[in-house]
């Protein structure tokens, strides 16, 4: 039961630190696939009957003996369409704008007065950054 639970977080995780880029939906298409094949395979290995000699049947019994389950393909289409909305909304969600980011790495530059980033050497105009809270260190 726990395994379908990390399954839908770790679909979700994976499409979310890709949100807003092309990446997330071939990670959520991954994710859905996969949900698809599994249950498409059980429903199948369900399905077919293995050709086993029980005997004559008992009277008042018949020779079909039909192991098809019906909520498996109801069950696993809905995860799969819960993992898809779920996942399509992660996706579209907007990342964090950084204002005072370096133009060249992205690092935070709030509270520097070198105008050099520590990160990747690239100098910069520190009368241009805008005021805001200095991170805690």
């Amino acid at each position: 039961m726990y395994l379908f639970v990390l399954y839908a977080a770790l679909v979700w995780v994976s499409v979310f630190s890709f949100r807003r880029r092309w990446q997330s939906i071939p990670v959520l298409l991954l994710g859905v696939g996969a949900v698809y094949v599994a249950v498409s395979l059980l429903n199948w290995l369900f399905t077919t009957e293995a050709p086993v000699f029980e005997g004559p049947p008992a009277p008042g019994q018949s020779e079909t003996h039909s192991s098809s389950p019906v909520m498996l393909p109801i069950v696993g289409y809905a995860y799969q369409a819960l993992i898809l909305l779920v996942g399509l909304a992660l996706a579209a969600m907007p990342r964090p704008a950084h204002i005072n980011a370096c133009h060249h790495c992205g690092y935070e530059l709030t509270g520097l007065d070198s105008g050099t980033c520590p990160e990747c050497g690239k100098t910069f105009d520190p009368r241009r950054l805008k005021a805001g809270p200095v991170a805690p260190a």
